[in-house]
């Protein structure tokens, strides 16, 4: 195996993981906003520096206040903000993957000439044509 794939697969598995992790955190933050539990949507606490969490985003939190909601007695909403995350987010990424899969397919789909090239390349390593 090169090496260069081995790298492009990480980075592609580390984009994958903030692509999912990030909406869900801020659909977390914009239904709080929404539900009027937090005064900034945007602000999120990303959890610091260290190379296990820009890598992992372990330590990444949405900074939604619950206690003002429960003290409120408002439990829907805070099943609401709850919910966001993987109900909204996540569940709209899962969504858009659905449907974007069936149109990548087609449009990476490699050519009959590629694939001509391909099985010739193959027949004869060498590259001489007897």
């Amino acid at each position: 195996m090169h090496a260069g794939f081995v790298v492009s697969c990480l980075i592609c598995i580390l984009l994958a993981h903030y692509a999912a992790v990030l909406p869900h955190e801020y659909a977390h933050s914009f239904m709080a906003f929404a539900l009027g539990y937090k005064s900034d949507p945007l602000v999120i606490h990303f959890g610091g520096t260290s190379v296990g969490n820009l890598i992992s985003l372990i330590n990444i939190d949405e900074q939604v206040d619950y206690a003002p909601v429960f003290a409120r007695g408002d439990g829907p909403a805070a099943a609401l903000v709850s919910i966001a995350g993987p109900g909204l987010a996540n569940g709209a990424m899962y969504l858009l993957s659905l449907c974007l899969i069936p149109i990548m397919l087609i449009v990476c789909r490699p050519s009959r000439r590629w694939m001509r090239a391909r099985v010739e390349a193959a027949r004869d390593p060498t590259g001489l044509k007897a």
